[in-house]
């Protein structure tokens, strides 16, 4: 897995949330939901992202020293 992929995931998770929401016209405040859910999204995939980084930094010290 690539950084790449993760970001790709993170925008199609959103992506799959909007149009869920979006086929639902009966959902109240449906943008405030979209925001909101979306945000969470970013945020969660944000933290996978730096945990990914962070493990392959030492990754890549742990070649070094070797």
């Amino acid at each position: 897995m690539e950084q790449q992929d993760l970001i790709e995931a993170r925008e199609q998770m959103q992506e799959d949330v909007i149009s869920f929401i979006d086929s639902y016209g009966f959902i109240s405040h449906p943008e405030f939901i979209k925001d909101n859910a979306c945000d969470i999204i970013v945020e969660n995939f944000n933290d996978l992202i730096d945990k990914y980084l962070e493990a392959k930094c030492i990754e890549n010290k742990q070649e070094t020293i070797q």
